[in-house]
């Protein structure tokens, strides 16, 4: 009898991590497919914000806006002085890249790959574009730590490697579950 509620027992368990490994498995697949389909469109909603949970590198204008890039996707977000969003829009050359203020509205972004400058305005129109021959950054006053709030259910979309991760760890445990024999009976 004993034995019967144990090998049920370790069914239950066994049930229970095979669901939750396919819900790792489909949410990781998901949100790593979604990033793909959002950054492969050739123009992205300009009314779309993308979680950034901190940067290091955000710039603050002289009308009080805050310019953050995300250091995992090339983009730029737009936030006021209560770090509520604005606008946000997409950098078209590599994820490496600084951002320089320019004006009251407008600001540099500087990109590791090819040396482009790029001139744009709060709005996300691009002024002008050109290359770059000697690296600039932002003076040290006007560079500031952001640290934004983000749910926990968007917590996938801020990296990619938390992603791949849950994705992996997902395909580990139902892999493993699939290799693993079940327990002996005890005598």
């Amino acid at each position: 009898m004993l034995n019967q509620a144990i090998n049920l027992g370790n069914l239950k368990h066994k049930l229970i991590l095979k669901v939750f490994s396919i819900g790792c498995i489909i949410c990781g697949a998901g949100a790593l497919l979604t990033t793909i389909i959002y950054f492969s469109m050739q123009s992205t909603p300009i009314d779309v914000e993308w979680p950034i949970e901190h940067s290091e590198n955000a710039i603050t204008l002289k009308n009080d806006l805050i310019i953050v890039p995300h250091s995992y996707f090339p983009r730029v977000q737009v936030y006021n002085k209560s770090l509520e969003y604005i606008r946000g829009w997409r950098i078209t050359s590599g994820n490496t890249f600084w951002l320089i203020p320019a004006s009251d509205d407008t600001f540099y972004v500087q990109t590791a790959r090819g040396n482009h400058q790029y001139l744009f305005n709060v709005n996300g129109k691009l002024i002008s574009s050109e290359t770059y021959i000697e690296e600039r950054s932002a003076p040290e006053a006007l560079r500031s730590n952001i640290s934004l709030s983000v749910p926990v259910y968007l917590t996938l979309f801020m990296n990619p490697f938390y992603m791949v991760g849950l994705f992996a760890f997902g395909m580990f445990v139902f892999v493993s579950l699939r290799v693993c024999k079940p327990n002996k009976k005890i005598n």
